[in-house]
């Protein structure tokens, strides 16, 4: 009899998993634009976990691969007599599907009672910090942020982030300067009279209290908006009556390749219904419905598109309380089409006004994807702001006398330890003394808990590094990595890259599936990455020669130069602007 382990999949199931979570994209989107039917111009809905189909706020997506998976083994392997899984309402649900068609099929849920008493007081908690943070916010409002702005001079606002961070890294305030991670060269490129008219509207990242973000914020030199200068009490109450109203809303009863999920839907709602991302979204549409009763004018509102749930509360906001704003989003990044399919729209979401009136990805070769559910907005081509470094000829090259292997990590600490510990046991397996590892932290996380993932001492081969990301790619042989768009950042330059795979769910890899040379390799254990390693560093000069010249084709498929003109253009600014400056 096989077992079939959900929370522990063999390399065959993981493979089909991945296999089916391409499969099933459309009939997945379909499955939300159904269960949000009656409620697409309700602003919770739009900025519920359910509706944003982003795998980060909800689980609805990996249950359906899961589903589907499961379905396609039973299609082909009778001999399958158990299927064990912690997640309990999924477990519900294939009960009900096997009893329903006959199916001679065990269920067993190995949920602990620790693991379901956390489950139920989950969405307790988050309400608990969810209204400290929101007490916080208020508390740290400004009036005299609010009398900066004119109403009487348009103004363009550059959605961005603000992260926390003592040595500087890109993305935060370092001695009263913003180092703009995000649009990196868009004010060097305008002049004066036009820098004056744009303003960053700053989310925080990784400030345990909001009011010290907004004091930073405050003295900083640059332009900021804080939205909660512009809020009044009312809008704080607005968002924590969120739990009660979302909960109120209808879900039908829905199916999904023959599986009955209303109850995987109910549960999920429940459970999110205090998430911290529907709060903030809800802040920004009452932010916009405040900056109109201000009389602010914005000619244009940039977004950092995500397509996520705070994304769509502010563009909700924007279309309908500043309906002469113009709205461009900006993907800004090149992440993994299959896992992460919520950042390209859907009609739904355009019928809601939930997506801007054009979006604009890094490189020609990005167009089609942004498309591929909704093609009723405007898709354009936007400067690489972040990644214009690929352009710059390459100043530095690596130790011919050591390999070196830099490994850009990811945001989250689980997956940063998953890779971590799987290069800690490739060092066994090369036995290469003059072989390096540089540690390159994402910029929210610190260096020291990066130490503490690993399992016993830290390898001497391991150096954390911290600042520029360039400086240490052009040092190194080789890229180690997943989910980041550093990965093909590191291609445009001629560098290999090795991807880690997830071994028990879908694939994080960003690089498109047009670039099929050699110079990338999806490793998923230590004897295929130590391989790899192997491979990349016994690379001959004309296999290097080559890597280089399909560097040169990525960059001008994926990376947009950042000039003056194109930096005009995106900002929607007149070339008669341009000759008065």
């Amino acid at each position: 009899m096989r077992v079939i382990n959900l929370d522990k999949l063999s390399s065959d199931e993981n493979r089909i998993l991945n296999m089916v979570a391409v499969e099933i994209r459309a009939d997945f989107n379909h499955l939300v634009e159904a269960v949000g039917l009656e409620h697409e111009n309700n602003i919770d809905w739009i900025v519920s976990s359910i509706a944003s189909r982003n795998k980060y706020l909800s689980p609805l997506f990996l249950r359906c691969c899961y589903l589907a998976l499961v379905k396609r083994i039973l299609e082909t392997d009778q001999d399958v007599g158990q299927i064990t899984l912690a997640d309990r309402a999924l477990s519900k649900v294939l009960q009900t599907y096997f009893k329903g068609n006959g199916i001679d099929v065990s269920v067993v849920c190995t949920e602990s009672i620790s693991g379901r008493i956390r489950r139920i007081l989950t969405p307790f908690y988050h309400f608990a910090v969810g209204f400290v943070t929101l007490f916080l916010r208020f508390i740290g409002r400004s009036k005299s942020g609010k009398l900066k702005i004119s109403s009487s001079v348009p103004i363009t606002l550059l959605d961005t982030f603000v992260i926390k961070s003592s040595i500087g890294e890109g993305g935060s305030i370092y001695k009263g300067k913003y180092k703009d991670r995000y649009y990196t060269g868009l004010l060097e490129n305008l002049g004066e009279k036009d820098k004056r008219s744009i303003f960053y509207y700053p989310a925080l990242i990784g400030f345990g209290n909001p009011v010290s973000g907004f004091k930073l914020i405050r003295n900083a030199k640059d332009q900021f908006i804080i939205p909660d200068d512009f809020l009044k009490i009312w809008d704080y109450f607005f968002v924590l009556l969120y739990p009660m109203r979302i909960c109120r809303l209808q879900i039908p009863k829905m199916s999904f390749l023959g599986f009955d999920v209303a109850l995987l839907l109910r549960q999920e709602r429940r459970l999110t219904c205090c998430n911290s991302s529907s709060f903030g979204g809800l802040l920004n549409y009452r932010f916009a419905f405040r900056m109109s009763q201000e009389k602010v004018q914005v000619k244009l509102l940039v977004d950092w598109h995500e397509n996520q749930v705070i994304d769509r509360g502010l563009i909700v906001g924007f279309r309908r309380f500043h309906p002469e704003t113009h709205i461009t989003g900006y993907q800004g990044y090149i992440i993994s089409k299959n896992l992460h399919i919520y950042i390209f729209p859907t009609p739904q979401e355009y019928r809601s006004q939930a997506v801007p009136h054009k979006i604009g990805v890094i490189g020609k070769g990005l167009l089609e994807d942004i498309q591929e559910f909704c093609n009723d907005f405007e898709a354009i081509v936007a400067p690489a702001f972040r990644f214009n470094k690929v352009w710059e000829k390459r100043k530095k090259m690596p130790d011919p006398n050591m390999f070196t292997i830099l490994v850009a990590l990811p945001i989250g600490l689980k997956g940063s330890a998953n890779i971590l510990r799987l290069l800690a046991s490739v060092l066994g397996n090369l036995g290469n003394v003059d072989l390096r590892f540089w540690i390159k932290p994402h910029p929210t996380v610190r260096p020291e808990q990066i130490r503490g993932l690993c399992d016993g001492k830290f390898p001497d081969a391991f150096h954390i590094k911290t600042g520029d990301f360039n400086k240490y790619v052009e040092g190194a042989n080789l890229l180690i990595g997943n989910a980041s768009s550093t990965c093909l950042e590191a291609l445009a330059k001629g560098i290999p890259v090795i991807v880690i795979g997830d071994r028990n769910g879908i694939v994080e890899n960003p690089i498109p599936e047009t670039i099929t040379s050699d110079i990338w390799k999806l490793c998923y254990s230590s004897e295929e990455v130590a391989g790899a390693i192997r491979f990349y560093e016994n690379r001959s000069p004309e296999k290097i020669k080559e890597h280089e010249e399909t560097g040169t084709r990525i960059r001008e498929e994926y990376f947009e130069p950042v000039t003056r003109e194109g930096v005009r253009k995106f900002l929607g600014l007149q070339k008669d602007e341009y000759e008065a400056d």
